[in-house]
């Protein structure tokens, strides 16, 4: 399973990778510090699960979801110490709502109830990632930032 860490606390992405690097199953493919950066490498590099901070500024996580919108997108687990987004959440489909500080066990649950849900489609996803990458294809999308709003324009329209 290919993951992708967003949070703009660099200790709570330590505190993730941690808890991820001993588990053979998850590859950690990234990590970004800003909502604007982590939809780049998102689609770039097509993570299975993206363990997303909800508040950070400039474009926050439900931001960073709608800028993906129109592409398949991954499995999302928030992490934040908000409650008052966890309906908001669910509502975009999130697997899961973390509250920090985050608990081992907790945090492990949710891991097992990502893997379940992903299936082997974590695997066979990867596997045509790979492929696509090696074919040299380039992506569909380019991020293009005008003043103080970021938008998300097909390459073929360029």
């Amino acid at each position: 399973m290919r993951v992708f860490i967003v949070d703009d606390e660099p200790p709570a992405r330590t505190w993730v990778r941690r808890m991820l690097q001993d588990d053979p199953q998850v590859e950690i493919v990234g990590e970004a510090g800003d909502g604007f950066t982590a939809v780049t490498a998102i689609q770039e590099e097509a993570p299975d699960l993206v363990l997303l901070d909800v508040q950070m500024p400039g474009l926050d996580g439900f931001g960073v979801l709608e800028m993906l919108a129109g592409n398949p997108l991954p499995a999302v687990v928030f992490i934040t110490a908000f409650d008052r987004y966890a309906v908001r959440a669910f509502d975009v489909n999130a697997v899961d709502y973390l509250m920090k500080p985050l608990s081992p066990e907790r945090f492990a649950r949710t891991l097992e109830k990502v893997k379940k849900q992903l299936g082997g489609s974590a695997e066979g996803a990867g596997r045509l990632v790979a492929h696509l990458r090696e074919g040299g294809r380039r992506p569909e999308w380019l991020l293009v930032k005008t003043g103080e709003r970021s938008r998300f324009v097909r390459l073929r329209d360029v």
